[in-house]
């Protein structure tokens, strides 16, 4: 048997609306940073 093991904790997907919102604070590009990431 297989098992499968799902962690959001670094991906978990942004909300459309709170994305709009968080926008003006993000780079031009629209890409931010985790860091919690190594």
């Amino acid at each position: 048997m297989m098992t499968a093991y799902f962690d959001n904790a670094s991906t978990t997907p942004v909300d459309p609306r709170v994305m709009e919102k968080m926008s003006t604070c993000l780079g031009a590009d629209g890409t931010f940073g985790n860091p919690a990431s190594t």
